[in-house]
C-alpha cells in the first residue's frame, strides 16, 4: 500500500482556499451592494419598492442574484435591450419591487 501520508496536507489546503474563496465572494458582494443600494434608495423614492423595506437587504439580495447572473450566464441575449430589462425587472428585482414589475 502506498503512503498517503500527505492527504492530510492537501485537505488543509482545500479547506483554506475554500475559506479564502467564501472571503473573497463576501467582499465582491458587499462591493457589489454597496453599487446597488443608491439606485434601490432612488427607486424607493419613487415608489417602487416599499418604505418598509429593508434596503440593505435588498442590495444584498440583488448583488447575489447579479453575481449569480454574472458567473453562470443564462438564456438571455445581454446584447438586447428589451432582454436586459426583463431579466433586470423579472429576475434581479422582481424579489423588490411593490406591485407588478
Amino acid at each position: 500500500m502506498e503512503n498517503l501520508s500527505y492527504l492530510g496536507d492537501v485537505l488543509t489546503l482545500v479547506n483554506m482556499g475554500a475559506m479564502l474563496i467564501g472571503i473573497v465572494v463576501g467582499l465582491i458582494i458587499g462591493a457589489i451592494a454597496a453599487y446597488f443600494l443608491p439606485l434601490l434608495e432612488r427607486d424607493r423614492a419613487a415608489g417602487g419598492i416599499a418604505a418598509d423595506a429593508d434596503l440593505g437587504r435588498c442590495a444584498e439580495y440583488v448583488a447575489r442574484m447579479s453575481l449569480s447572473l454574472i458567473s453562470s450566464p443564462g438564456r438571455r441575449d445581454l446584447a438586447d435591450p428589451v432582454e436586459v430589462r426583463a431579466l433586470v425587472r423579472h429576475e434581479l428585482l422582481g424579489g423588490v419591487l411593490v406591485g407588478e414589475p
